[in-house]
């Protein structure tokens, strides 16, 4: 799998969310991940949410989009919510 993120927006990420976008790309190795089209965010380009354990044990809310030949583009990460918690647990 091939990631591609801006560096400057993954400082940024970490020192809002406390989580750069290099930990945010090993929540893509969960074989329990949920991903969903994000609906609200995908009018210039096809936006996916991820729901996703990274290997810290965190459970992790990634905003990512698919550029050309595959490759990933991370968007944002978070920690995931309490009830986006209980929706991945729900589901594993």
């Amino acid at each position: 799998m091939a990631f591609e993120w801006d560096e400057g927006k993954s400082r940024a990420n970490l020192a809002k969310h406390g989580i750069d976008f290099h930990t945010a790309s090993l929540a893509f190795a969960d074989p329990f991940a949920l991903t969903m089209r994000d609906e609200l965010h995908s009018d210039q380009e096809s936006r996916f949410i991820m729901l996703a354990a990274v290997d810290t044990g965190a459970i992790l809310f990634v905003v990512f989009t698919i550029r050309a030949q595959g490759v990933i583009r991370l968007i944002s990460a978070r920690a995931a919510t309490r009830q986006e918690r209980a929706i991945y647990e729900e589901a594993k």
